[in-house]
């Protein structure tokens, strides 16, 4: 039998299994892959979200790590000053009546007053405005104009771009414009860190002031009446914070807000008193189980600051996390609890009132729970 005959003959058998092998899934098989792969994702993706959280935990960290240094070698620069304060990157902005005084009052453009205002305030966004000096610092290039415009653009790019921005951040900020509000800069993103005030300002009887916020402006707490924004002077360094994750105008009644005014008083966008605090803006714990809004609403705006951890409205205390540095240069991650211990918040000396209409509940029972006094003097 020729070669030709052997293949003529063998062709026939062999092409149903050649077809058959080309046919292809059928729609029960089909049906059957795309169950597994969506049962496999299902596993996967929580594993796969809480890796891309803890990556963002580390990403947000190494940012403030980042601006830790740079207030360093800002302190270092100007023999320890703190930057962010009405009293250090902000004096420019206000005039002195005599040498004891110190600051008493804000530019005008009478009376030798520097006029200083919505359209000329050069390098800065307003009195506690910290990342302008650090990025100078750091020798990020930034807008340093003096026109509105200009403050806006700094804004705009402190909010957006690292390291000035949590990569959990992903809320939006509307603009404050009523009594002491600035100007509406659209929707914008929400500041993603914010400094404690009480190491900003001095104590309201070491200085005669008219502009609100340079001297302790809150309830319940106060600095020691010769504290000024120093880095030697706020006590032990690795236990006091500088910068941490917090945005800032939200409560249980209203999400996050900004305030643009170049005055902005009482910390403005870049400074708030602490978690600890039931009048807080930035860092709201009223909805953390057992504790009262300061605001009375239904919104638990730990999401906003606390953007760590297992963030689920009204969870219990310290399931929410936040990054934390300290001045000493080293960051943590502590729960939202962890960090409201009100020595964390307030230069050594200082003073606070261990009140509940003052303290959040848990934060009374968990630091103070056998304090019988009605004044604590921070460590």
């Amino acid at each position: 039998m020729s070669n030709h005959d052997l293949m003529t003959r063998l062709a026939p058998d062999q092409t149903p299994a050649s077809r058959r092998l080309r046919r292809g899934f059928t729609l029960v098989e089909l049906l059957v892959v795309i169950g597994i792969i969506a049962v496999l994702i299902s596993i996967l993706l929580p594993s796969l979200n809480r890796v891309r959280k803890q990556a963002n935990t580390v990403k947000c960290a190494a940012n403030i790590r980042a601006l830790l240094g740079g207030m360093s070698i800002y302190a270092a620069e100007n023999r320890g000053a703190i930057p962010g304060s009405a009293w250090t990157t902000a004096r420019f902005m206000f005039r002195n009546a005599d040498p004891t005084t110190g600051i008493i009052d804000e530019g005008s453009g009478t009376n030798g007053n520097r006029p200083y205002g919505t359209n000329n305030l050069p390098g800065i966004i307003q009195p506690h405005d910290w990342a302008s000096p650090i990025a100078k610092t750091l020798r990020i290039s930034f807008n340093e104009g003096h026109l509105q415009n200009d403050r806006r653009a700094r804004y705009i790019q402190f909010t957006e771009t690292e390291p000035f921005r949590c990569p959990e951040n992903e809320f939006l900020a509307t603009a404050f414009t009523g009594s002491g509000g600035g100007t509406d800069w659209g929707v914008r993103r929400t500041i993603s860190y914010s400094t404690p005030l009480a190491f900003m300002v001095r104590h309201a009887s070491a200085v005669t002031t008219t502009f609100a916020g340079v001297t302790t402006p809150g309830p319940g707490w106060n600095v020691p009446t010769t504290y000024t924004p120093n880095i030697n002077e706020v006590g032990q360094a690795s236990r006091k914070i500088f910068l941490l994750d917090g945005s800032r105008f939200a409560t249980a009644a209203a999400a996050p807000t900004y305030n643009s005014s170049f005055r902005a008083t009482f910390g403005g966008s870049f400074s708030e008193y602490g978690g600890w605090s039931r009048f807080s803006r930035a860092w709201d714990r009223g909805l953390a189980p057992g504790n009262t809004p300061q605001q009375t609403g239904n919104i638990d705006a730990r999401v906003y600051s606390f953007r760590h951890g297992a963030v689920r409205p009204r969870g219990a205390a310290d399931t929410f996390k936040l990054n934390v540095g300290f001045f000493d240069g080293h960051v943590e991650t502590l729960g939202d609890l962890e960090v409201s211990e009100p020595s964390y918040w307030i230069p050594k000396g200082g003073t606070i009132d261990v009140d509940a209409t003052q303290l959040h509940a848990d934060v009374i029972r968990r630091y103070y729970p056998n304090y019988s006094g009605s004044t604590f003097t921070v460590r």
